[in-house]
């Protein structure tokens, strides 16, 4: 877009509008061959901007000699300030969105690593049971087996006569 009016409109165009006049005279004719076929005599351009730069410019262009008045120039910093609003709003939104998909992402992540972790307690919480049994063979942890007395000294509760207590009273009576 170098050595077009545009070009000018984004580059130059600050919070004024750019104004040339005289196109077919202008170094842009020879840029843009449709100047003269079309008989463009003046560009009037406003940058429109998005954050702190330029991206792009509305453009009027004239078959006949133009100055615009300042209500020309009110209209188009409207028209290029809507356009500004619109823009800005949806980079917000793009960057909203990409800010979703990282935490969605971040949460699938957490969520596979989670579940990796319940799986790997609980092949720990095996293999655990497994050496214990494997030391102690054939014991059972907290109840006898059925048939088999419990071993001296342990408590049976709600059976009287029973138990450590027991036991003490039998060894006083002796």
């Amino acid at each position: 877009a170098e050595g077009r009016p545009c070009a000018e409109g984004i580059t130059s165009g600050g919070d004024h509008a750019v104004v040339i006049r005289s196109l077919a005279q202008s170094c842009y004719a020879d840029a843009l061959p449709e100047i003269i076929s079309l008989g463009m005599e003046t560009y009037v351009g406003r940058a429109v901007r998005c954050g702190d730069r330029n991206i792009g410019v509305i453009s009027l262009v004239y078959r006949q000699e133009f100055s615009p008045e300042p209500e020309d120039e009110r209209v188009l910093t409207l028209l290029a300030s809507a356009i500004s609003v619109e823009e800005e709003r949806r980079e917000g939104q793009d960057r909203l969105q990409e800010s979703n998909d990282r935490l969605r992402d971040t949460l699938e992540r957490e969520k596979r690593t989670s579940m990796t972790l319940e799986a790997t307690l609980q092949q720990l919480a095996a293999a655990t049971r497994e050496a214990r049994a494997a030391r102690h063979p054939g014991s059972r942890r907290h109840q006898p087996e059925r048939g088999r007395r419990a071993p001296r000294g342990l408590a049976r509760r709600g059976r009287a006569g029973h138990g450590r207590d027991a036991d003490a009273r039998r060894g006083q009576a002796r």
